[in-house]
């Protein structure tokens, strides 16, 4: 969050240039000093728009608090929203001043031990910490109205059931710290906020809200007993006890919604004759396997190709669009600066659009522009100015582009394009990190699809390839004439231009003579060169060649380690191609000796989705212990698992749907659902039991019926109340990074989890002799 200040000089003419910066720099250092702030800044430029001669101009070119003082200005207003929202929300549920009060009043002293424990805790307020605390308002209601309902009406322990539930929650969210240094990074303090606030929640839940209410002092309602009529709720109890009839049936059913990934499976399997005649063979490839995986693959199908395959990390950042340009070697930084003074030129046609563009030339091979928009680029006018530009790029003749910051980047520089894939290579050794590297293209090129393989590739982006020419002599051929290389170099020297001194001046510069006419010596004079030796012609082709190499790279060191990168491209589905480097890097491993290692380094889409899955295992791991402890019973446990993933379906259908980019966000609505979908199962377990001890005669689906009757008005309420406070994260559109996909896809597994907790539970819990 430090200010991050930058001015630029623009001037009409180059003269006097470095004069006129120090200048302007000693200025605007005397006008900010006391206040280095944005407003110092302005200041200071306005001050010296009047110092300034004529053709030059002073303008404040970057502000990173710029971006800050917007996502702060919404995050307050996302705030104020989800507040407003949630208590109308409220008073429209109750109808009641007097439980909108108790509410309201829980939620400030939630707060305020809240921030009592940010301050113990250190925690770092940052971007993501003010979010988090609005996307938490909703849970943190969740709990008081569960305690509410159950002052109103009598049922089984609340304590237990209210912890238990917050217990998943926590669970859920415990996983951010295992997430890759990148994203736990950005949502550490998201996680740390909402723990506390979910904490403190439970405690003014069980403690302060009982206080508040009249219901702590006087005897609640009382539930219905055994006189209780046995029918009773009879159309969930009719409900129930069809669903139990037809239970395989329900279940295939179930089973079908989420799908089956028959995709995944393999065209071959080595060593594995009867998969390879039935599922490998061509009919089940060609004929039935497109339709098996469209009606069996359910909504997961629909999520993996339609949303999955669109993924990918997006930063939370100002909205901006790079241009970068880069001539052939040899080219000068005046070639190159009027390649971007046309590109500037075509820029101004979209003045009114763009906020402004910075052209920044470092070399003939390396420039860029930088274009910033109005509104932070609201729209899709960064869109189509890309793809415009990318037309434009087009026409130029001998210019490497590289155009990208929004939407899909383009590239016109097939040679130096950074591969589909890399591989990174450690060793003690340089020179068996070369044999390796050669050992695993030779792998990669038995593919018919890769097509060439760098084995000496740039770790680094601003590293660029450099090329040179190798003169290889002919032992064989230099010996049947008695030459030796020292005779070679000898006959060679009238086109050697060693760039040694010739010598030095009395003041100690060094002075190199070269020829006045350079251009007779040129590769092609070289490789027709001949001289008369002894009887005959020698000619330099018969005894050497010239051949154009890239250039050996920068040496890379990381834990007394050398590195070595191998980058290739594979023409067809980069899973396919996954999967044959990864063959490849098993057959390399086995060979390597100690001190040698071979990995994958880049960061791939299913990479993440691996890693994520993993975390949501670890997650369902946690709840399943929770849940086993809070029921005393393994089979309830294991059964409220295995509704987690049904749960997902909402998410899967709301990123179909409704079009929703799956970002980092997206992840962690899987991880948020897994938590809070729980909630409402255990409060209808828990008070199933409560029945079922005090009501032995009643039947499985009366019970079942009975309990979610009593436990349907909080369900419902907290549902709502999470959505409702997650609905201001919406209003900024699918563009919206990370609040966005988060906000939906929970939304949406949330909304699905009442399916999943009225319909579907029963199935899980209850057994057909219930009946």
């Amino acid at each position: 969050g430090a200010n991050s200040i930058r001015l630029l000089a623009y001037a009409a003419a180059d003269a006097n240039r470095i004069a006129l910066a120090t200048e302007l720099r000693t200025r605007v250092r005397a006008l900010t000093s006391g206040n280095p702030g944005p407003e110092a800044a302005s200041t200071a430029t306005g001050h010296q728009q009047g110092l300034l001669p004529p053709g030059y101009e002073l303008l404040l070119e970057d502000d990173a608090t710029r971006f800050l003082r917007v996502e702060l200005a919404k995050t307050r207003q996302r705030t104020a929203l989800s507040m407003g929202i949630l208590l109308v929300f409220v008073l429209l549920a109750y109808r009641s001043i007097r439980k909108l009060g108790i509410v309201l009043l829980s939620l400030l002293v939630n707060l305020g031990l809240a921030f009592l424990c940010y301050w113990c805790f250190s925690v770092e307020l940052n971007l993501y910490a003010f979010a988090g605390i609005a996307v938490s308002f909703g849970i943190m209601i969740d709990n008081v109205i569960i305690v509410l309902d159950g002052l109103r009406r009598r049922g089984g322990p609340l304590a237990p059931a209210v912890i238990g539930a917050t217990l998943t929650t926590l669970a859920g969210l415990s996983v951010i710290w295992l997430l890759t240094d990148e994203l736990r990074t950005q949502l550490f303090e998201l996680a740390r906020v909402m723990a506390i606030n979910l904490s403190t929640s439970v405690l003014v839940a069980l403690i302060f809200v009982p206080a508040l209410s009249n219901h702590a002092e006087k005897p609640a309602g009382k539930l219905a007993g055994p006189e209780a009529p046995p029918g009773q709720h009879g159309f969930l109890t009719t409900c129930y006890a069809f669903l139990l009839r037809f239970r395989k049936t329900t279940l295939l059913l179930v089973i079908l919604a989420f799908g089956l990934p028959l995709w995944w499976l393999p065209n071959q399997v080595a060593d594995w004759p009867v998969y390879n005649a039935t599922i490998g063979s061509d009919f089940y490839r060609d004929q039935l396997r497109p339709s098996l995986n469209k009606y069996l693959g359910g909504s997961f199908r629909l999520f993996s190709y339609y949303v999955y395959e669109g993924s990918g990390y997006r930063p939370a950042e100002e909205t901006r669009l790079y241009v970068g340009a880069a001539l052939p070697d040899g080219a000068t930084l005046e070639q190159l600066n009027q390649v971007i003074r046309q590109m500037e030129a075509y820029l101004g046609q979209f003045s009114a659009s763009i906020d402004r563009y910075t052209s920044q030339v470092y070399s003939g091979q390396n420039a860029r522009i930088e274009i910033t928009f109005p509104d932070d680029g609201r729209g899709g006018f960064p869109y189509t100015l890309k793809n415009r530009l990318t037309a434009y790029a087009v026409s130029f003749g001998g210019v490497k582009w590289n155009i990208y910051g929004v939407g899909q980047g383009f590239s016109n520089d097939s040679g130096s394009r950074p591969s589909a894939f890399r591989v990174t290579l450690k060793g003690y050794n340089q020179a068996g990190l070369d044999q390796h590297a050669g050992r695993l293209a030779d792998l990669l090129l038995k593919h018919p699809r890769i097509q060439e393989v760098n084995t000496n590739a740039n770790i680094s982006w601003w590293e660029k390839d450099r090329y040179e020419y190798v003169l290889t002599t002919s032992q064989e051929a230099l010996a049947r004439r008695q030459l030796s290389i020292s005779d070679l170099q000898r006959d060679l020297s009238w086109f050697d231009q060693n760039n040694q001194p010739d010598f030095f001046l009395d003041s100690g510069d060094p002075v190199a003579l070269v020829t006045a006419a350079p251009k007779k010596y040129d590769r092609w004079r070289l490789e027709n060169w001949s001289i008369p030796r002894d009887s005959g012609q020698l000619n330099f082709t018969e005894v050497a060649s010239l051949e154009k190499r890239l250039a050996p790279q920068a040496l890379h060191k990381e834990d007394q380690q050398y590195l070595r990168q191998v980058n290739f491209e594979y023409l067809g589905s980069p899973r396919f191609g996954s999967k044959h480097l990864t063959a490849c890097l098993d057959t390399l491993r086995a060979e390597m000796p100690l001190g040698f290692t071979a990995g994958q380094r880049s960061y791939t889409p299913d990479q993440q989705a691996k890693e994520m899955t993993a975390l949501m295992g670890l997650a369902v791991l946690l709840i399943f212990f929770i849940c086993a402890v809070l029921f005393e019973s393994l089979r309830q446990a294991f059964n409220i698992i295995l509704l987690i993933p049904i749960s997902c379906i909402g998410i899967f259908m709301t990123f179909y749907w409704f079009n929703v980019r799956l970002d980092q966000g997206g992840y962690v609505s899987f991880l948020l659902v897994t938590g809070l979908a729980v909630n409402g199962l255990i409060l209808v377990i828990n008070e199933f039991n409560y029945l079922r001890k005090i009501h032995p005669s009643w039947s499985g689906p009366q019970l079942y019926a009975a309990a979610l009757h009593h436990k349907i008005t909080p369900i419902v309420l907290t549902v709502v109340s999470t959505a409702a406070g997650l609905v201001p994260f919406l209003l900024g559109g699918r563009n919206e990074v990370f609040w966005h996909a988060l906000a939906a896809g929970t939304i949406g597994g949330l909304v699905f989890s009442l399916f999943v907790i009225t319909i579907i539970s029963p199935v899980f819990f209850l057994r057909r002799r219930q009946t």
